[in-house]
């Protein structure tokens, strides 16, 4: 464990990686040193899949998947990058008992708790961010088409929507 773990809250940090198409952060809630929190942040349909609840108006409810997706398609389709979060709150001795003792790091238990669905989370909400196209795209991509004869096909992690 690095210094700055030590000194700091966080138990293990998974950073973005684009074939799980999510990150995730454990961090020792500073209100009650007894929990633990794990927040993740991700492609919508990634995060989704992982929850069973959601935040709603300060109390946790059902999650309402069919909603969250049909505005996650119509902001899509208004060329924004979505982003969606979540959230799970565990007992640290819980945590410390599971990702803590045992073969591989904490950061390697916690990705693999996450693809193996050993814990359902609380979706939070989901944000879009405009990354639009550079002035010169489109220009180069006609002269390339037409000019050199290329082919071009667009290869994009994003949503779907987006890509359109």
């Amino acid at each position: 464990m690095s210094i700055q773990q030590k000194l700091s809250r966080t138990k293990a940090s998974i950073p973005f990686k684009p074939s799980a198409r999510l990150s995730a952060i454990a961090v020792v809630n500073p209100n009650d040193a007894e929990k633990l929190t794990v927040y993740v942040k991700g492609a919508p349909e990634t995060i989704f899949e992982m929850c069973d609840r959601q935040l709603e108006n300060d109390s946790i409810g059902a999650f309402d998947v069919e909603n969250a997706t049909k505005f996650v398609d119509t902001a899509a389709s208004s060329s924004l990058r979505m982003i969606a979060f979540a959230f799970v709150e565990l007992d640290l001795a819980d945590w410390e008992a599971k990702f803590e003792t045992g073969d591989g790091s904490p950061e390697k238990l916690l990705e693999e708790a996450l693809n193996g669905d050993d814990f359902k989370l609380c979706f939070v909400g989901v944000f879009g961010l405009h990354d639009s196209i550079r002035n010169k795209v489109p220009s180069c991509v006609k002269h390339v088409k037409e000019s050199a004869k290329i082919m071009v096909r667009l290869v994009s992690g994003d949503h779907k929507e987006t890509v359109r």
